[in-house]
């Protein structure tokens, strides 16, 4: 049995009122998503006849906000709120004025699942239900790629969201039509990546995408990364460790308690900033795992045959400029992409040489959490040392522990002290009392000062200095 809320009950009885007269159906993921038993708050509406005046009138009794999404389409959409839920209800009138013209014209089968809400019959000619039952995403028509190519990239999106697979049939539209995705908008690419991301488990989507030439389109930097020679320690190309990290990434939050223990609530809390529209760092680190061995095309092989990729960190921090302006990423987004691209590998030596732990923090920031996240899917996916996440949650112990921890001298407070005027060398002793607070080494105002002179009496500062 399919059950609605009150609320949408609400706004379907306000409707059948309103246009008593008329013929209206309901379609597309919200009936799906009806039928799987999934919370949508987004309804599209089929039309006829289309009258813009009764809409308005419409969106006036429930206190809505009417607006056009494509004039010229006559696609309206009116936002409503009720409580505390705000709903989308998106009103279209039939392609010529045809009911299954206008069914059959959509992306995928499993979207045209139609309910006329005169006597609520179900029509479906495209046979969705079956495919909905059988968790099959197949294509309308074979133009329906080519109609609009982002829904290449909506395929994937459905198979990462809702665990279904993507037909035989509709694979060999897909490989068939990758191409058109380089007609695609760049920021309409940047957020169904973001949406394909959302899903739990999306590493073999990945190489799915790979397999079906969509990855070559829309991200040819890693695409590529499949014909780079790989070293030891690892024992796959770059291509496929990348995939690997981003499971090993994905398999981390999904036992984030249980791997995390006492720092999980926090490292979650982290985890759901947002920095793109309603997208989180969640999502944004899978990207930074997708690209953070992107600088590896620029491998070197020296005279014993052994492949080495020196300083890919930098190259591929620089090589998300053009994928940043390519999907019109934000500025948030593309500064932290590359910084964790730039740094990924620092991790590992401090993890390697047994090294200062605080140095990650400081060096960091609010992007520790970030980039230990990115290094444990980095290393777990070559090596299997467990001891790994000991470091890794001592890293995140220290960093909320300090984190909030203030210098006890101010910048002006150093230059009238010690008369110095502004430079880079005010924050470099900033840093350095930070530090030395950090390790309990100064803890008060006077301590500081001392601290202080003794850096300013060494000699490697005066070079500074200079």
């Amino acid at each position: 049995m399919l059950y609605l809320d009150e609320k949408v009950k609400f706004i379907i009885w306000k409707i059948r009122e309103h246009f008593y007269n008329d013929g209206i159906y309901l379609i597309g993921g919200f009936v799906r998503d009806l039928f799987l038993g999934r919370k949508n708050n987004d309804l599209d509406f089929i039309i006829y006849p289309f009258d813009f005046i009764k809409l308005q009138e419409f969106s006036k009794v429930i206190n809505g906000k009417i607006f056009f999404l494509d004039e010229e389409r006559k696609y309206i959409r009116i936002n409503v709120g009720i409580d505390d839920e705000e709903y989308s209800l998106d009103f279209t009138p039939p392609i010529e004025n045809n009911l299954i013209k206008e069914i059959i014209r959509r992306d995928f089968t499993i979207n045209t699942i139609t309910i006329f809400l005169d006597n609520f019959k179900i029509i479906d000619p495209l046979r969705g239900i079956k495919d909905l039952l059988e968790g099959n995403i197949n294509v309308c028509t074979s133009k329906s790629l080519i109609e609009d190519p982002l829904r290449i990239l909506r395929a994937f999106r459905f198979s990462s969201n809702l665990g279904f697979k993507i037909n035989h049939q509709t694979q060999k539209e897909i490989s068939k039509n990758a191409i058109y995705l380089n007609k695609v908008k760049g920021e309409r690419i940047h957020n169904e990546i973001y949406k394909i991301l959302k899903g739990p488990f999306t590493s073999y989507i990945w190489l799915k995408m790979h397999e079906l030439k969509v990855l070559k389109v829309i991200l040819p930097e890693l695409s590529n990364l499949e014909n780079i020679p790989w070293s030891p320690p690892h024992s796959t190309n770059p291509l496929i460790h990348t995939f690997s990290s981003l499971g090993i990434l994905e398999f981390l939050y999904y036992y984030l308690d249980e791997i995390f223990e006492e720092y999980s609530d926090k490292i979650r809390e982290h985890l759901n900033e947002k920095v793109y529209d309603e997208f989180t760092r969640r999502e944004l680190i899978k990207i930074a795992v997708l690209l953070h061995d992107i600088g590896k095309e620029k491998y070197f092989i020296d005279e014993k045959n052994k492949v080495h990729y020196y300083g890919h960190e930098n190259l591929g921090s620089l090589m998300i400029e053009n994928i940043a302006e390519r999907w019109r990423l934000s500025g948030k987004e593309k500064d932290l992409l590359k910084k964790l691209v730039k740094y990924h590998l620092y991790p590992a030596f401090i993890f390697r040489d047994n090294g200062e732990k605080l140095k990650i923090v400081n060096k960091m920031k609010e992007d520790t959490i970030s980039l230990i996240l990115l290094f444990l899917a980095d290393h777990l996916s070559i090596h299997k040392n467990i001891e790994v996440l000991d470091f890794a949650k001592s890293v995140i112990r220290i960093y909320l522990e300090k984190k909030d921890l203030k210098p006890i001298l101010s910048g002006n407070e150093i230059m009238e002290i010690f008369n110095l005027k502004p430079s880079p060398l005010i924050g470099y002793l900033k840093d350095k009392l930070l530090m030395a607070q950090q390790k309990g080494i100064v803890k008060s105002k006077e301590e500081a000062i001392d601290y202080l002179e003794k850096i300013m009496k060494d000699e490697s500062f005066r070079e500074k200095d200079n």
